[in-house]
């Protein structure tokens, strides 16, 4: 269990869901 690798993960996600909001 690497709790940076599940954070730099999730950070990410984060980053692609608000890249596809953007027009």
């Amino acid at each position: 269990y690497d709790k940076l690798g599940v954070d730099t993960r999730a950070g990410a996600v984060a980053v692609a869901k608000e890249q596809r909001l953007l027009p």
